[in-house]
């Protein structure tokens, strides 16, 4: 039904494809898997004080944000606690897979180590990492749809890998994701100008209201 739905609609040089939607005729569909390495994160016993307080971050769902990129986190591991985890390359997609977060995302543009509530994603050299960040940006809704029909909201690897990816060719997955990446790198920027502006605007407040600051013309 849901085929039949889209065939009027399709325009030449394109096709349907479930889960996805219309894209071009050229472009490959895979299970993430087929593409991706997928790694589950693990938190170093916080029973012994000496995992933790080292040099390395230590991600979890409350490191994501709105923001892509991810280079700093709340906690950090030692070279011990590392050992009982495990290392992240950067350039990795990382998802939350387990709570009310799920299908949260970040990209570490720096070696990391991630807890068992997110998997990362490990693109084969010819997948570019940006492309897929952007594409289970895409999707995360629905990630997080397909979880919450669960009795326990958890979309384990293996869950994960089955989702099927649109692929263009290489070059193309590059002009997309340098696209979509420039973007990024523009909103970042107009947010920083605008929290300058809004602390300065509290920093006015708290001065104007109470006659700390005074305009020239009421000065006596």
């Amino acid at each position: 039904m849901e085929n039949n739905k889209y065939k009027e609609d399709i325009p030449n040089g394109y096709k349907f494809v479930k889960g996805i939607g219309v894209i071009p005729e050229d472009w490959e569909v895979k299970n993430l898997k087929e593409i991706c390495k997928i790694i589950t994160g693990k938190t170093p016993s916080t029973y012994v004080s000496e995992n933790y307080g080292g040099y390395l971050p230590f991600v979890t769902p409350v490191d994501l944000s709105e923001n892509k990129n991810v280079k700093i986190s709340e906690r950090y591991i030692s070279e011990r606690g590392l050992k009982e985890s495990k290392l992240i390359p950067k350039y990795s997609v990382l998802v939350t897979c387990i709570g009310s977060t799920i299908g949260k995302l970040g990209f570490n543009i720096i070696d990391v180590a991630i807890n068992q509530q997110i998997n990362a994603i490990l693109p084969f050299k010819y997948i570019n990492n940006e492309y897929i960040f952007y594409f289970l940006k895409k999707i995360s809704g629905r990630i997080k749809n397909i979880a919450c029909n669960q009795a326990v909201p958890i979309i384990n690897k293996t869950e994960l890998g089955k989702f099927n990816i649109s692929l263009p060719f290489l070059h193309e997955q590059n002009r997309i994701a340098e696209c979509l990446s420039l973007l990024d790198k523009q909103i970042e920027m107009e947010e920083n100008i605008l929290n300058k502006f809004i602390i300065q605007k509290k920093g006015l407040m708290q001065n104007l209201l109470v006659g700390k600051i005074r305009f020239p013309e009421f000065r006596k």
